[in-house]
């Protein structure tokens, strides 16, 4: 079952196909070359995959799909917890550099690989007990893609997402002027975007890291070490000043749950 207008919006595939593609050029390039970008190639902060491993800490035996699945570690380590994992990605080439990841390893059985859209997933109704994607919704016709989610997983199931938000003007401005770093048909996604998720999901959200966005400074002059360190020393300060709760809104991060009633 689809959102309303998910039919029309299906209806204008030009415009749909042209943004796929121009999605595909641009991550076969930046999976072809991961060294050219300082900023995000960087690895997320270990507070933030911290807290996602607690979302996604009981998975033995679980069917999951990966949406924008990379070069697969997240793959990997889904698997190494007892998962059965689908990674699909819209890059030939992040497909190409999955299965030379996986292909000889003692998890390749619990491994399947595919290139695929998210906004026609192919896999059957109710297939999946968990979604997860990193950096993947803002990418997508967001009505579409979530009622595809809606369809894949089983009632009961549920989705995890890593998001960046667009509420920030400093972060904002540091997107306006640098649009090299990005296909120029994303979108960070804004709270109008997380109620849209919710009119088909139960949806709960966290968000990380107001102040320590200026750890970017670092990050962007090649210094990942003063990068990671800075994010971490201003995290605990933004806590400790509870910036957190007050400016939720202006984060940079927001990790979504999105649960599938039963």
């Amino acid at each position: 079952m689809l959102l309303p207008g998910v039919d029309r919006t299906m209806s204008k595939l030009p415009a749909l196909r042209r943004r796929l593609d121009t999605e595909a050029a641009y991550h076969d390039c930046t999976f072809a070359h991961p060294e050219r970008d300082k900023v995000y190639s960087l690895p997320i902060p270990p507070i933030v995959d911290g807290y996602i491993q607690t979302l996604l800490c009981n998975v033995q035996d679980k069917r999951i799909i990966e949406i924008g699945c990379g070069t697969g570690g997240n793959l990997l380590r889904l698997a190494s917890k007892g998962a059965y994992v689908w990674g699909v990605d819209i890059s030939q080439e992040a497909i190409n550099r999955c299965r030379e990841l996986v292909s000889d390893g003692p998890l390749a059985s619990r491994i399947h690989l595919s290139v695929g859209d998210a906004h026609r997933l192919k896999f059957p109704d109710a297939f999946a007990d968990i979604i997860v994607g990193n950096a993947i919704l803002h990418h997508l016709e967001l009505e579409v893609a979530c009622g595809e989610l809606y369809r894949c997983l089983r009632p009961g199931g549920r989705a995890v997402f890593l998001e960046p938000l667009g509420h920030n003007p400093f972060i904002n401005l540091f997107r306006m002027l640098t649009p090299h770093r990005r296909t120029p048909t994303e979108r960070p996604l804004k709270w109008s975007d997380i109620d849209l998720l919710s009119r088909k999901f139960r949806v709960s959200h966290k968000e990380f890291f107001c102040l320590p966005i200026v750890a970017f400074v670092p990050g962007i002059l090649g210094m990942p070490r003063v990068f990671r360190w800075g994010f971490s020393f201003l995290y605990r300060i933004e806590k400790m000043l509870k910036i957190d709760r007050l400016l939720r809104k202006y984060s940079w991060i927001t990790v979504l749950e999105l649960h599938k009633e039963i």
